[in-house]
């Protein structure tokens, strides 16, 4: 599974924030596996979801978020067995 190494217990961070284009998440993992990104409005309505997956070591993955409006957003990173490895909140603005 993925383990510490970063901004979370899970060794997963996701920035920048705030964004306003382009979110990555920066994945640091101890085994190949599919991890399952989720992408929330501030109501709780899953706007996206996608399975993704990782190598061992550290894994850089993208999202294009320039289509949803400004606010905040919370996104979640499960493995296929279904635990939490990362909950947290985004503030996307307006690009330049």
């Amino acid at each position: 599974s993925v383990r510490l190494d970063g901004a979370s217990e899970s060794g997963i961070s996701v920035y920048p924030n705030p964004v306003a284009e382009y979110l990555q998440y920066k994945i640091n993992a101890a085994n190949s596996e599919m991890v399952y990104i989720s992408l929330f409005s501030a109501t709780g309505r899953q706007l996206d979801a996608e399975m993704l997956p990782v190598s061992i070591g550290n894994n850089i993955l993208y999202r294009d978020i320039q289509g949803l409006p400004s606010g905040n957003y919370f996104v979640t990173v499960t493995n296929l067995t279904g635990e939490l490895l990362l909950d947290g909140k985004i503030t996307k603005v307006e690009g330049d």
